[in-house]
Formats: C-alpha cells, structure tokens, sequence
C-alpha cells in the first residue's frame, strides 16, 4: 500500500491526529482560498422577496447588533423548512416554517480576520456550531443551519435560542 493508503487506514484504526479539525471548522489563511471556501461551502443568501413571491429568509425583526463584528443579529422565518427540519413550500413556510437567528457579518471583516488576532473568528464559530450540534449530538447548544453570502456579507443561521 501506498503512505497516503497507509496514513488514510491508521486514522480509521487510531482516531485522526492531533491538532486535525473538520475541513468546516479549518479557516482558510490566504485570501484567494478564502473567496474558494465560501463559494464552494456557502450557499447564496435568499431573502424573500414579496414582489416575486421567492427567497427562502423571511425578516421578521433585528434582536441586536454585534458590533464586535460589525454585524447585527436578526430574526427570520426560514419558508423551506419546520422546526422539525421537515421540508415546506413556500405557502406552508408562512404558517410553519421555522424561526432562525441570522447573523451578518460583512465580507470584509470576514476577509480581515488574521489581523485580528482575535478569539471570536467569524467562519470558525459557527463551524464549531455545526461540529456540536450535527456531528456530536451536543444538548444546550444551537443547532446550526445554514450559512450563505451575498456580495457584501456573509450570513450564518442557527436556531433561535429561547
């Protein structure tokens, strides 16, 4: 067998090594990965748009700012899903779809984040998130749903702590 055969079937038997994470909880150190990584793991922000009758984010209200990040956290209706995580059309969202907290962050504070030298990493958190409550059942920690981008911002979407 080949050393990546080898390496590949001593992780199976002994657990990955130390210091490996998850590639969603890995942020990317240059800026041109960085721009592959969301293009490639987010998915495009869509939110609903009454004129057209299509988005999948319904805005409901802002619950605070976050300055930290030069962001806001703001309540929506996710149209395509229940709190169950049951798949809706459109019409059902309106009635059942589930409440979600949105966080925005701008692009540019995402793409400066090495020279914050900071603890709260914009694309970390909600990897960790998703490593918590997908991956290890976690209780007490919200689950993690989405996270997209627009042109401007990047936005990450969990369940609504209450």
């Amino acid at each position: 067998p080949s050393e990546e055969e080898k390496r590949k079937e001593a992780i199976k038997r002994m657990g990955p090594p130390e210091g490996w994470l998850p590639v969603f909880l890995q942020h990317p150190f240059e800026e041109f990965e960085l721009k592959d990584y969301i293009s490639d793991t987010f998915s495009w922000w869509s939110p609903y748009n009454p004129q057209t009758r299509r988005g999948r984010y319904l805005l409901y209200k802002e619950l605070e700012k976050a300055p930290k990040n030069e962001g806001e956290v703001k309540l929506y209706r996710d149209l395509c899903f229940d709190s169950q995580g049951t798949p809706l059309n459109v019409d059902e969202g309106f009635h059942r779809g589930r409440f979600c907290a949105v966080k925005r962050v701008p692009l540019h504070v995402v793409n400066r984040f090495e020279e914050r030298k900071d603890p709260e990493q914009p694309l970390n958190d909600p990897g960790c998130a998703r490593l918590l409550s997908h991956f290890l059942g976690a209780r007490h920690v919200v689950t993690w749903y989405d996270c997209a981008f627009d042109d401007e911002n990047v936005y990450f979407v969990s369940e609504l702590a209450n």
